[in-house]
């Protein structure tokens, strides 16, 4: 009867460690599996950052051309205090173009969350004043597809 028992002890062992070596290589190739749709999805998330970006730079960037030649119509008529004015927003805009040219999304997410944690209600609120403009911009988009 002791041998009995020894085996089944041994038997209830060896399935007990069977089923531990199972469960590790299920972890193992869940953590694989969960690595590998991270990536990818990063990958494509950063593909689409980079379209959207090119376009909102194409956008901003026209914008800026065209106030150009309406700062350089205002000087036609006469109105050059106008024309200088609207020839610096033209400017600012064409340097907020660039800047948004050279972000990668890493650098982004760390200026996002410094100026997060800086100015915490500055952030909320400029937020929603982009949440509505990329509305409005993807919207816009949209309609002349």
């Amino acid at each position: 009867m002791q041998n009995n028992d020894n085996s089944l002890t041994d038997s209830a062992a060896q399935k007990t460690e069977d089923a531990k070596v199972a469960v590790t290589e299920l972890g193992e190739t869940a953590k694989r599996q969960t690595r590998a749709v991270g990536e990818e999805l990063r990958d494509t998330s950063r593909e689409k950052f980079r379209q959207g970006r090119d376009e909102v730079y194409k956008r901003v960037a026209d914008v800026a051309g065209a106030a150009d030649h309406a700062a350089a119509d205002l000087r036609e008529r006469g109105e050059p205090r106008m024309a200088d004015w609207v020839e610096r927003g033209a400017e600012e805009l064409q340097s907020f173009a660039e800047g948004i040219r050279k972000q990668d999304v890493d650098s982004l997410v760390q200026r996002t969350r410094s100026f997060a944690r800086s100015s915490p209600a500055l952030f909320i609120g400029s937020s929603l004043i982009a949440g509505v403009l990329l509305g409005r911009l993807l919207r816009s988009a949209g309609e002349a597809s």
